[in-house]
């Protein structure tokens, strides 16, 4: 996947748990996490590319998550505090 695609993908998917995450009542020491897989269109008998980062996960601490919904820390300090691992 191109690096600009990824990273849009990813930006929505933290716009749609910081925006749609108040209906979960994720609990404070909890996480609201969300991963996303790449899906190249490679014949399924090739070769794989272990040199290629191939999914995300994304999470957010329910303390945080609440923070944010409350108004007490802005839209730009959640996503600071959003954790996002390639593998």
């Amino acid at each position: 996947m191109h690096a600009t695609l990824r990273a849009e993908v990813r930006d929505a998917l933290i716009d749609a748990m910081l925006d749609h995450g108040r209906g979960l009542d994720v609990a404070p020491a909890e996480w609201l996490q969300v991963a996303a897989r790449r899906d190249d269109a490679r014949p399924r008998l090739g070769p794989v590319d272990a040199d290629v980062e191939t999914s995300e996960s994304i999470r957010v601490r329910g303390a945080d998550l609440t923070d944010f919904l409350g108004g007490k820390i802005t839209r730009e300090e959640a996503i600071k505090r959003i954790d996002v691992k390639m593998f």
